[in-house]
């Protein structure tokens, strides 16, 4: 079914709960329903017709919500934007996209995205996308979303009507892109049916720990608006939106409402931590707490053992449409920290060779290869790279490799791009940052690449201290000398206050290559 019929039956079964919460402002689902109809009758009156684009500019807040359910409703195709980004990356995604409009959440810490969006866009030109700021905006500004939902109100409940039925399932929802970070950003297409499917399966095993969750990721990446937004609408619980990731906010927030739902991943846990007065008491409401992205030592789930939750890792990526993979709730420590699990029902997978396509027995390291009903629906604009993304058997290539345990659990090794040889042998950075964070004074660790002439390529490893604590970069070559091969031992390690994040929290290689590339 499309998404917007999800939306109906929750405004008729439950019109009374809480769907969203931000500041000072809720909606119960009643509530959210009319104000997506009133900004989808306003899209319709403004021509987006099914199959345009419409692209959201905003932290995690209700107006995003809002515009991406608006917008699937009548048949458009929703993507989004991080206000993290620069120009160029703006550049790269409006090119490809075309939108129709562009809603977007002006001004934001400081930027004024309105004004910067008219240094990409000729917006006196025929057929480019029509901006209409929202949220913290200036009062002028105010003016453009307050006129097109005056607009919708000249669109009749029948004419609306026939734009939502003229939806189905294997429409494309939404396009969710790709970090970019070997590449030129891939949009992949997630459709409704793929959406739900996902969610659902989610949702299932979750249960009633999506009663309430913290939405504080970018809109634009799949954890956000798939792994907490759909699986959380799709119970029926409720949205509390975080416009600033800020950890203590998220504590304090978590606290008073109650939240039964948290994702982490190493970092963010590291930062949990930090947190000045954090107890784990202050998580109490907790039923799930999951991790993913990277791996997490056993003594950081240690101290979440007192919660009465379930504790879980899981696996995702943007193409997957979210989880594919998670550990069992009778999983040891051991098991969820150093594993991303077993496959959902539905869910088949295997281990294949990358050069030959070859299925791998147990224990050997190739790339996961998975098949289920809900996957992406292919590249935006990209056929080749879509061929490239399935074997000819229709199982997705997820580029991680990894090998499968003999209890059965899956063990994440590296991303196949991350890899690199040294003297004729496979390194995995993520190995090398997994032994790193073991010693007690590391906060977070991050492994690149370099060309070395010796040995083609070696290690370059960047380390921050947790705070209070010291440590030196002959310090943790011996700890790495006692733990691990030598060729595997960073040539260099650099030891920084702190190292730059995405928004999703996990550490931004890219930006520590440019570091390097500007030294040289």
């Amino acid at each position: 079914m499309p998404i917007y019929n999800l939306l109906k039956l929750h405004r008729h079964t439950a019109p009374d709960v809480v769907a969203a919460m931000a500041d000072d402002e809720q909606l119960t689902y009643k509530q959210l329903a009319d104000r997506v109809d009133q900004l989808a009758k306003g899209l319709l009156a403004s021509d987006v017709q099914k199959g345009d684009r419409v692209v959201t500019l905003a932290p995690p807040s209700m107006e995003f919500w809002i515009g991406f359910l608006a917008a699937t409703a009548i048949g458009a195709i929703w993507s989004g934007l991080n206000p993290r980004y620069r120009k160029h990356e703006y550049q790269v995604v409006l090119d490809d996209l075309q939108p129709k409009v562009l809603l977007v959440y002006s001004p934001f810490e400081g930027r004024d995205y309105h004004r910067e969006l008219q240094t990409i866009l000729d917006l006196d030109s025929s057929g480019v996308p029509h901006v209409i700021s929202f949220g913290g905006m200036e009062p002028h500004l105010q003016r453009d979303y307050a006129v097109i939902l005056r607009r919708g109100e000249s669109v009749s409940d029948d004419e609306y009507s026939l734009a939502r039925t003229g939806v189905e399932e294997s429409d494309i929802a939404a396009i969710v892109y790709t970090s970019g970070s070997t590449g030129k950003p891939k949009g992949a297409m997630l459709s409704h049916g793929s959406m739900l499917s996902c969610a659902a399966v989610q949702a299932d095993w979750i249960g009633s720990g999506l009663e309430k969750t913290i939405e504080a990721w970018p809109i634009n990446h799949i954890g956000a608006l798939n792994g907490v937004c759909m699986s959380t609408f799709f119970y029926g619980g409720t949205l509390i939106f975080l416009k600033k990731f800020l950890v203590q906010d998220m504590v304090e927030i978590g606290e008073r409402e109650g939240v039964t739902f948290i994702g982490h991943n190493q970092t963010t846990f590291t930062m949990l931590s930090e947190v000045p007065g954090f107890t784990v008491d202050r998580m109490r409401a907790c039923k799930v707490l999951i991790h993913g992205g990277s791996r997490v030592t056993q003594q950081t789930l240690q101290q979440f053992k007192s919660l009465d939750a379930c504790i879980a890792s899981v696996y995702a990526q943007t193409e997957s449409c979210g989880h594919i993979l998670r550990t069992l709730p009778d999983a040891s420590l051991e098991i969820i920290a150093n594993t991303i699990g077993k496959p959902y029902g539905g869910v088949v997978i295997r281990i294949a060779d990358p050069a030959t396509g070859k299925e791998l027995p147990s224990g050997e390291v190739g790339e996961l290869q998975a098949k289920f009903d809900w996957v992406f629906s292919g590249y935006f604009n990209n056929e080749e790279a879509t061929r490239e993304a399935f074997t000819d058997d229709g199982f997705l290539r997820t580029g991680d490799l990894c090998f499968i345990r003999p209890d059965g659990n899956v063990e994440l090794v590296d991303r196949l791009k991350q890899m690199f040889k040294s003297g004729g042998y496979n390194i995995f950075p993520a190995e090398i940052e997994s032994m790193l964070c073991t010693h007690p004074a590391v906060a977070m660790a991050g492994v690149i690449s370099i060309d070395d002439s010796r040995f083609g390529q070696v290690g370059y490893a960047f380390v921050s201290p947790r705070k209070g604590s010291a440590i030196t970069e002959s310090e943790l070559d011996g700890y790495l000398r006692q733990r691990i091969a030598n060729y595997k031992v960073p040539k260099t390690i650099r030891i920084m206050e702190t190292l730059p994040l995405l928004g999703t929290g996990k550490i931004d290689k890219q930006t520590l290559k440019d570091l390097l590339d500007s030294r040289s």
